[in-house]
C-alpha cells in the first residue's frame, strides 16, 4: 500500500479522485480566482492558522520539466529562482513578490541548455549566477543589479563541459567558483574581483576527473574544496590561503571512490566533511582542526550504499547530516554534538528510496529536510524542532516525480520549497509557517 492510500485510510481525510486522494486543485486551497496565493513569500499571513498548512502553486507550467534550479530570499522577502526549461535549453529567471505575483524571464537564450547553475545574492542585492552552457561547454558567468538587467560572460572557453561547479562571495564581493573542466579532469578555480574580470587557474591537474566538490571562503578570505578524485577515488582536500597558492592533500586513500560529499567549517577554522566511501558503501566523516592534520571516522556502516547526504554545522558545533540508506531505502538522520559521538535516527522509514534531499538549520536550531519519497514520487518534507523528534508530511501527492527541489527559510522561519514536476514538467513552490 502506499503512503497516500495509508494516510487516507488511518486519518480519514477527505480522500476525493480516482486514486482516493485530493486533487492538486483541491490542495491549492490559498490560491485566489485570479492564480495568485492569498499570501507571498514574505507575507504577514503567517500569523493566520491556516497560512501555516502547506500550500502549492505552479509558477510556470510550460517549461517541460524545469531543471537545475536555484532559490535565494532576498531581505524584502522577495524569493528569486534560476532555472533552466529543457524544452528550449534557456537560463531562466523569476521573481515571487510578497503578494504572490510571479514574473519571469529569460537570461541566456543561447545556452543550448545549461547544468550546475548555482545563484547567490549579494548584500547591495545584486544577482550572481555561474553555470555551463551545454552547446559549447563554456563555464558562464550572469548578474544583475539590483535594479538593473542581466548581462552574461563568459568565464572558461576552454572547459569543454563543466562539472560539479560550485560559487562563493567573499566580503568585498569577489567571486570565487571552483569546477571541474572535462577535456582533461583537472579541478579549475575562477576569481573575479569586484569590477575587474575572470582569471582562471588549474587546482589539480592530476584528478583525472573530480567529482562532488564542495567550496568554503573563510574568515580570512583563505579558500578550502573538497572533492573526489575520479582517478584513483580519493578524498581530496586544495587550500589557498589569501593571496597564495593552491596545495593539495589526501583525505582519504581507501574510499576507493567517493559519493555526496559537503564541506563545512567551523568557528575555529575546523573542517569537517561528510561523504560517501564507495569501496564499502559506508557513510563518513572526516575532521582537520585548525593547523591539524585529517583524520576519518565511519558514521553509518550499515548504511550499503548513501546518496543525497547534507551536512549543516550548528552555533554549538554540532554536526548535523540527513542522508538516504540504499540499503533499506530509508531517510536517515546523523548528529554528533561537539566533542562527542555520532548517533543515527530514521526519520522516514517508507520513503522506499530517497532523491533531492536538502537540510536546514533554522534560527531555534529547528531541523528541516525537503525530499523526494521514490516509492510513491510525493515531495515530502519532515522537521524536527531543538530537542524534539521528527515528523514528516507529504507536500504535494500528485508530483509522481520530483527533480531539482531548493528549500529556503525566511527570518521568520516561513518554509519555501521551489521543484519540478516529473509528470506535466511544471515548475512548481511550496510554502507553509511553523
Amino acid at each position: 500500500m502506499s503512503r497516500r492510500a495509508l494516510l487516507c485510510g488511518l486519518l480519514l481525510v477527505g480522500c476525493g479522485g480516482s486514486d482516493g486522494v485530493p486533487g492538486r486543485d483541491q490542495i491549492d486551497a490559498s490560491v485566489t480566482d485570479g492564480g495568485e496565493p492569498a499570501d507571498g513569500p514574505g507575507s504577514d499571513a503567517n500569523t493566520d492558522a491556516h497560512a501555516c498548512a502547506w500550500t502549492t502553486r505552479t509558477l510556470e507550467p510550460f517549461v517541460a520539466g524545469s531543471s537545475h534550479s536555484s532559490v535565494v530570499l532576498d531581505p524584502a522577502g522577495v524569493l528569486h529562482v534560476s532555472f533552466v526549461a529543457p524544452g528550449d535549453g534557456d537560463l531562466r529567471y523569476g521573481t515571487l513578490a510578497v503578494n504572490g505575483t510571479w514574473s519571469e524571464g529569460t537570461i541566456d537564450s543561447f545556452a543550448a541548455n545549461v547544468a550546475h547553475s548555482v545563484l547567490v545574492l549579494d548584500p547591495a542585492n545584486g544577482l550572481h549566477i555561474s553555470y555551463t552552457a551545454t552547446g559549447d561547454g563554456d563555464l558562464m558567468y550572469a548578474y544583475k543589479p539590483s535594479g538593473g538587467t542581466w548581462t552574461t560572460t563568459t568565464v572558461d572557453s576552454f572547459a569543454a563541459g563543466v562539472a560539479h561547479s560550485a560559487l562563493v562571495l567573499d566580503p568585498a564581493n569577489g567571486l570565487h567558483i571552483s569546477y571541474t573542466a572535462t577535456t582533461d579532469g583537472d579541478l579549475m578555480y575562477a576569481y573575479k574581483p569586484a569590477g575587474g574580470s575572470w582569471t582562471t587557474t588549474t587546482v589539480d591537474a592530476f584528478a583525472a576527473g573530480v567529482a562532488h566538490s564542495t567550496l568554503v571562503l573563510d574568515p580570512a578570505n583563505g579558500l578550502h574544496i573538497s572533492y573526489a578524485a575520479a582517478g584513483d577515488g580519493d578524498l581530496m582536500y586544495a587550500s589557498r590561503p589569501s593571496g597564495g597558492t593552491w596545495a593539495t592533500t589526501t583525505v582519504d586513500a581507501f574510499a576507493a571512490g567517493v559519493a555526496h560529499s559537503a564541506l563545512v567549517l567551523d568557528p575555529a577554522n575546523g573542517l569537517h566533511i561528510s561523504y560517501t566511501a564507495t569501496g564499502d558503501d559506508d557513510l563518513m566523516y572526516a575532521h582537520k582542526p585548525a593547523g591539524g592534520t585529517w583524520t576519518t571516522t565511519t558514521i553509518d556502516p550499515f548504511a550499503t550504499g548513501v546518496s543525497h547526504s547534507t551536512l549543516v554545522l550548528d552555533p554549538a558545533n554540532g554536526l548535523h547530516i540527513s542522508y538516504a540508506a540504499s540499503g533499506e531505502d530509508d531517510l536517515i538522520y546523523a548528529y554528533k554534538p561537539s566533542g562527542g559521538t555520532w548517533t543515527e535516527t530514521t526519520i522516514d522509514p517508507f520513503a522506499e528510496g530517497v532523491a533531492h534531499s536538502t537540510l536546514l538549520l533554522d534560527l531555534a536550531n529547528g531541523l528541516h529536510v525537503s525530499y523526494t519519497a521514490t516509492g510513491d514520487d510525493d515531495l515530502m518534507y519532515a522537521y524536527k524542532p531543538s530537542g524534539g523528534t521528527w515528523t514528516e508530511t507529504t507536500i504535494d501527492p500528485f508530483a509522481d516525480g520530483v527533480a531539482h527541489s531548493s528549500l529556503v527559510l525566511d527570518p521568520a522561519n516561513r518554509v519555501h520549497i521551489v521543484y519540478s514536476v516529473s509528470t506535466d514538467g511544471d515548475l512548481m513552490y511550496a510554502t507553509r509557517c511553523l
